[in-house]
């Protein structure tokens, strides 16, 4: 039998990876993600060391348990429902794909985990092998770095709107008294005063408009509903597009968190279609079902353009994505066949639960 030259090395010895259940349990063993394999009844057949570290049990507490013990609820409820529908149906929503889930410490304590679950098939038999990885240090580095953003946001609308407003209101009101004092006598001055007097009460509003995007005080008062309304009325009467908001009566708040960057994604996306999509129509809703809760954004405007310059598209995208992922959201971006501009952003209703918890 002849053996190919990628079959060999140094001196014709044919290359192979060891095989032994040995060989295998030391890549195990030393991974440094948590590696967790389970059967299609959800019972743990191996838990690696990583696994132990991360979540507190030994080896010998978790293995034989299903895999629930290690999810806070409502996923704990739900799991097995997830195995047998990807069964049936070979749908992914989480195997094969990946994403950002909640796990549970033995201790009690709920930490947001990385996990990709692959299938595996042998002898008939279906396996799940999840690999998982605690980034509760990391959303704290990001919600710390997030936080900070905001509270300069919010310190530079209250400056906007305190300080720098108070100056164009007392500029105002003296220009208004001078016009009154000139009318009698300089006709053609007390016009000018009056005019500087109008600038003052045009530049007084845009300040309140810049003050609110900088930090939505519509958002703590009356929450996100309300804010993202007044987003479509701002825009509507700023730059005469049919701008709406629609969204069911029946509306539950989420966490303060969750709302903030929502908004966000909302505002950033209505500031990109009003710059570069040009529409004359734009919605914004939010929808809440019984499994998703989705802010979806649409224009009618030029559409994505077909290549598309990184340096100045990925930013906007890159921030508004990371929003999404620090709330348990997806992103996607597109044009629809019908032409215009769709964002939209869904959570699973379970992350949410899991964040309240």
């Amino acid at each position: 039998m002849s053996t190919s030259p990628s079959d060999c090395q140094d001196g014709g010895a044919p290359l192979h990876a060891p095989r032994s259940d040995a060989y295998l349990q030391t890549i195990l063993e030393t991974a440094v993600d948590a590696i967790v394999t389970i059967n299609s009844r959800g019972i743990i057949l191996s838990f690696n060391r990583a696994a132990v570290r991360m979540f507190g049990y030994s080896s010998e507490e978790a293995v034989g348990h299903n895999i629930s013990l290690l999810m806070p609820s409502p996923f704990r409820e739900e799991h097995d429902r997830y195995i047998g529908r990807y069964l049936q149906t070979r749908e992914p929503h989480i195997i094969g794909i990946g994403r950002e889930v909640m796990g549970l410490r033995k201790d009690g304590r709920t930490f947001p985990i990385e996990l990709a679950v692959s299938h595996v098939v042998d002898q008939g038999e279906h396996f799940f092998v999840g690999i998982l990885r605690d980034v509760s240090e990391q959303r704290y580095l990001e919600k710390a770095l997030v936080d900070a953003i905001e509270n300069e946001r919010r310190e530079i609308g209250r400056d906007l709107h305190d300080a720098l407003g108070q100056i164009i209101t007392g500029i105002s009101l003296m220009s208004k008294s001078l016009a009154k004092k000139l009318t009698a006598h300089e006709a053609r001055l007390a016009q000018e005063a009056q005019t500087i007097a109008e600038m003052c009460g045009e530049a007084m509003a845009e300040t309140k408009r810049l003050a609110y995007g900088a930090y939505p005080t519509e958002l703590e008062r009356q929450g996100l509903k309300t804010a993202l309304i007044q987003i479509a009325e701002t825009v509507h009467k700023l730059h005469h597009v049919d701008a709406q908001f629609q969204g069911a009566e029946a509306w539950t708040p989420l966490d303060p968190t969750t709302e903030l960057h929502l908004y966000r994604i909302a505002q950033e996306s209505v500031a990109n279609a009003i710059k570069h999509g040009r529409p004359r129509r734009l919605i914004i809703a939010l929808e809440q079902g019984r499994d998703m809760t989705c802010l979806r954004v649409t224009d009618d405007g030029i559409g994505l353009p077909e290549q598309m310059d990184p340096a100045k598209i990925s930013m906007g995208l890159d921030i508004m994505r990371h929003r999404a992922s620090l709330i348990g959201g997806d992103l996607r971006i597109h044009s629809p066949p019908t032409g215009g501009t769709e964002v939209l952003c869904c959570i699973r209703n379970a992350f949410l639960l899991s964040r309240r918890a």
